[in-house]
């Protein structure tokens, strides 16, 4: 499968878009993600019954934020309205 492009851009595919609206960024002048939080996986028995039922919890998470430094690098909008 090939890329998908519009215009020689790259076009992202995704279900999050609300039907009718565009988005359309640089992202290399748009910004950065910044670590918050280094990955921490936790492992725990104490939950209910796990300890007798021979049973372990798994919590994997890693804390990041979108930092915007250029709100101009990014357009969004109804694509009725893109002319």
């Amino acid at each position: 499968m090939t890329e998908p492009r519009l215009w020689g851009l790259p076009v992202a595919v995704t279900n999050t878009m609300t039907r009718g609206k565009f988005m359309c960024l640089d992202a290399a002048r748009t910004g950065y993600i910044a670590d918050r939080e280094d990955p921490v996986i936790r492992i725990a028995e104490q939950h209910a019954d796990f300890f007798v039922r021979n049973l372990l919890v798994t919590l994997c998470e890693e804390r990041v934020a979108m930092v915007i430094e250029q709100g101009g690098a990014m357009v969004y909008g109804n694509l009725s309205n893109a002319g």
